[in-house]
């Protein structure tokens, strides 16, 4: 659906993004990780042209958007909703007439778009809100309301820019839940941008790293989380974490998927009979899914005895 070719984008002799090459597939919810200055919101704002590329192409849905004409580009950008971290609302207007505002803007008149502006804020879970003004909500109500707005227009596309970043931990969870709703029950694809693991761990299907304009990895938010998390010591503490080992020693990954749970790991002990060490790890969600990892410290000349048990427990693993 969106498809990104060498892009390019420098401001002075500043390179932002050097040479993106980039697939996302339709009703993907698609993560663009990366440090502060790594050019992750200038990549997003390039998908709807708020910033032109210095050369490459984006083609979304077969057309290039480089090469739309100003009436072109404004139909575009109604089937592209952005939402970012700060909620820009009209602090005079109720929460009804926000979401209607982008409506508005088009001509629309408010009794023929009223039952679909009900229809959002239900869906968001503001129904009962829509009379309110921005200073009677919380912030996690608050950027609800920008989601609303977004979705209001009937994008086929939703960018998110750090959407999540000024809220709490219990209200970010709620924010992502309302996006994976979204994503399922509209069809929408959705790509994020954020420097928070935690929000490419609840909601990403793929995620990119960005790093000095390049996208230096992609892959599955599994992948990176349980068989590469080294490239990720930069966002969490623990992510590429490994402990000393002696010559005699090994350390191995052990990836859980599907219905593989913890208590491989005490099959893997009866099994074999040869001590090891649980040096790391754990079960978490990435999406809609659970898996696991673990980093296990085992003797070097027992490592066969190990790895053939893990293969017959049907786990994946890897020497780290």
């Amino acid at each position: 659906m969106i498809e990104i070719r060498d892009a390019r984008k420098s401001f002075g002799s500043h390179t932002v993004l050097d040479g993106i090459n980039l697939s996302i597939a339709r009703n993907d919810i698609f993560g663009l990780i990366g440090v502060s200055g790594a050019g992750k919101s200038t990549l997003l704002r390039c998908l709807n042209r708020l910033e032109e590329l210095d050369s490459g192409q984006i083609i979304v849905d077969g057309v290039d958007i480089g090469g739309l004409r100003k009436a072109e580009l404004l139909e575009f950008r109604r089937s592209i909703g952005m939402v970012f971290q700060q909620f820009s609302l009209l602090e005079r207007k109720s929460v009804y007439d926000n979401v209607y505002f982008p409506l508005k803007c088009t001509g629309a008149k408010r009794q023929r778009v009223d039952s679909r502006i009900k229809d959002i804020l239900d869906l968001v879970g503001l129904g009962d809100k829509m009379h309110a003004l921005p200073r009677e909500l919380s912030g996690g109500q608050k950027q609800r309301v920008a989601i609303a707005r977004a979705l209001v227009s009937e994008p086929s596309i939703l960018l998110s820019d750090e959407a999540t970043s000024a809220l709490d931990p219990n209200i970010t969870e709620s924010v992502l839940g309302l996006l994976r709703r979204i994503n399922r029950e509209l069809g929408l694809t959705i790509v994020v941008v954020t420097h928070e693991v935690s929000v490419m761990k609840a909601v990403c299907t793929r995620m990119g790293l960005l790093n000095h304009g390049q996208l230096q990895a992609l892959g599955t938010s599994e992948e990176f989380f349980l068989e590469r998390p080294e490239l990720l010591t930069e966002f969490t503490r623990d992510a590429g974490w490994l402990p000393n080992v002696s010559s005699d020693e090994a350390l191995l990954r052990v990836v859980l998927r599907g219905d593989r749970d913890a208590s491989l790991i005490s099959e893997l002990a009866i099994r074999t009979g040869v001590r090891f060490e649980v040096s790391w790890g754990g079960l978490d969600r990435y999406g809609e899914s659970v898996a696991g990892s673990f980093v296990l410290k085992a003797p070097r000349p027992q490592l066969g005895e190990i790895t053939r048990g893990l293969e017959a427990l049907g786990a994946q693993w890897r020497e780290v």
